[in-house]
């Protein structure tokens, strides 16, 4: 495995006792699982975490950085466009294609 992989940091966003937001940044360059609770959203709170992540991965040497977003998320996808981030590889998952391929199904 990777040792990259097994390590994990993660920003925090709380209000009083409660987590409004909050993204994971691997060793590696990637960062992923961005959330902000509904009723934080459109305050700046999303590009917040993004930026803290890229301060991150950047203070750590990385001039790259990855992220997998779901392209039904499009929030999420709009969001990191909107800050410059762009989408080389657009990749759709079908699991019913994806179940017959591997012989599961038929």
């Amino acid at each position: 495995m990777d040792e990259g992989w097994s390590r994990v940091t993660y920003h925090f966003c709380i209000c009083g006792e409660e987590l409004v937001g909050s993204v994971m940044c691997w060793q590696t360059g990637a960062f992923e699982r961005l959330f902000v609770i509904p009723r934080w959203r459109n305050k700046g709170l999303g590009k917040f975490l993004i930026t803290k992540g890229f301060e991150y991965h950047i203070k750590n040497g990385r001039n790259e950085i990855y992220t997998m977003v779901n392209g039904q998320d499009k929030e999420a996808m709009l969001l990191l466009e909107s800050m410059g981030y762009t989408f080389s590889v657009r990749m759709e998952l079908k699991a019913l294609y994806l179940l017959q391929e591997v012989g599961i199904l038929t």
